[in-house]
């Protein structure tokens, strides 16, 4: 989105929440849930399509989510790149491809709720234990 857009959809909830929530407490209940447990699906980075197919993918199960796992090169040193809420793996497409020819291996993995991964809800609970 861009900033003018965020700026007025934020000033829109602000605006609307608190007389939703008045009148309506379990409808602005869901909309709070959807807001900041749903994810928005970003698309990936153009040159990450040869990236992602160049990777080792493997899937996680964690707490009965698939976990989508990606790595490339065979370094002795081992860099984990953990994206943010919203984001994908793909925003590393450069770093990734610097860090391979470098001599590194390199893991990145999709979010639960997130690209590839399963579920279409997470929270910071199941976000770190994705990590761990």
């Amino acid at each position: 989105m861009s900033k003018s857009i965020t700026s007025v959809a934020s000033n829109a909830l602000r605006w609307s929440m608190p007389k939703l929530e008045s009148v309506w407490p379990s409808a602005a209940g869901q909309i709070a849930v959807n807001l900041f447990f749903r994810p928005f699906q970003s698309r990936p980075h153009p040159i990450w399509k040869g990236l992602e197919l160049s990777s080792w993918k493997k899937v996680i199960q964690i707490d009965g989510k698939s976990i989508m796992s990606y790595s490339w090169g065979t370094g002795d040193k081992h860099i984990l790149l953990i994206h943010g809420w919203s984001g994908n793996p793909a925003q590393f497409s450069g770093l990734i491809t610097e860090l391979i020819a470098q001599g590194f291996r390199v893991t990145t993995f999709d979010l639960p709720a997130h690209g590839e991964s399963s579920g279409s809800s997470t929270g910071i609970l199941e976000v770190s234990e994705a990590i761990m």
